[in-house]
């Protein structure tokens, strides 16, 4: 079964997001437009089922899909093989895409401020912290 996202736009209604996953808990947290007018969607990929993956799609201006950005549209990353979650996104005036979260590093374990920034195609940005990542322990339940 799959679980759609929705954004809305005063001008378009409801636009329905289904590219991330087919499991529960995939998660469309934040988005942000771009100069051109798409709009970037960060969230996770299935966060309380299969140890999710930051997630990132773009939508044209009309609310389709942009299958230029990232693999037919979708871009992911992951930190440890944990969950972790983009929570919140920013465009650049570059142009490149920085989304931030947090990233666990074993089950039940703390979690890590994460960041990475993508290149307007949404390739990781390899020269950004350590290959496109960065992360910040807070030493919480070490």
């Amino acid at each position: 079964m799959e679980f759609p996202y929705v954004i809305s736009r005063a001008d378009l209604g409801l636009v329905p997001i289904s590219t991330w996953g087919d499991s529960v808990g995939p998660d469309a947290v934040r988005c942000a437009r771009q100069s051109d007018g798409k709009v970037v969607v960060v969230g996770s990929t299935d966060y309380y089922e299969n140890n999710g993956d930051f997630a990132l799609t773009r939508l044209n201006f009309d609310g389709s899909l942009d299958t230029t950005f990232g693999t037919n549209g979708v871009v992911t990353t992951n930190f440890f093989g944990q969950n972790d979650v983009a929570t919140s996104v920013v465009i650049q005036p570059d142009g490149k895409i920085v989304a931030a979260g947090y990233a666990q590093h074993a089950p039940q374990k703390g979690y890590d401020f994460a960041l990475v920034r993508y290149h307007i195609d949404g390739s990781l940005d390899r020269s950004f912290g350590q290959e496109g990542k960065v992360t910040t322990d807070f030493f919480i339940n070490e």
